[in-house]
């Protein structure tokens, strides 16, 4: 009896360039900024890569319990004589079909460990970006302060205060 296929939930269905979300793990310290804005565009990228990947491993899982349920049922059918649920069961695991199915749901599977640690990377990507914004701010801060204390020791903070007696004559 043949399955019909579930259609995609609508915004979930992207296509997904692997090769390009990994490169776009790493950037230049030149390029902070455009890493900060890119991370939100690319974490949602990496979750749809993650749920199609999620999806693929539910419908391998669904496949190989089907190839099992069926091949359980042709062994029980074509028995003449009375057999073991464990016979069944050692006899369904070495059929090739099952195998196959089993395989497949494997590389699913995996596949979609893969996605989990893509989501996981990242995070971490955007917990590091936050830390470099915090870091660039905490260093201007100083060296706005640093820049202050100096002008002030120049005499520039004395150079406003005469410019403003001078206005103030010719005024």
């Amino acid at each position: 009896m043949p399955t019909k296929p579930v259609p995609p939930t609508p915004g979930f269905s992207m296509t997904v360039n692997l090769p390009e979300l990994i490169d776009s793990l790493d950037f230049a310290e030149e390029r902070t900024a455009e890493a900060i804005l890119n991370q939100s565009k690319l974490l949602l990228k990496a979750s749809h890569y993650r749920v199609n990947k999620l999806r693929a491993r539910m419908k391998a899982e669904a496949a190989m319990e089907l190839v099992r349920a069926k091949t359980a049922l042709l062994i029980r059918g074509n028995s003449e004589g009375k057999i073991t649920e464990a016979f069944i069961k050692e006899t369904v695991e070495c059929d090739g079909d099952v195998q196959i199915a089993q395989r497949a749901y494997d590389e699913a599977k995996a596949a979609e460990e893969w996605g989990k640690q893509l989501i996981e990377a990242y995070q971490m990507r955007g917990s590091m970006l936050k830390a470099l914004v915090q870091l660039l701010g905490a260093e201007a801060a100083v060296e706005s302060g640093f820049v202050r204390t100096e002008m002030e020791r120049m005499g520039v903070g004395q150079l406003r205060e005469k410019v403003m007696a001078r206005y103030k004559k010719e005024g």
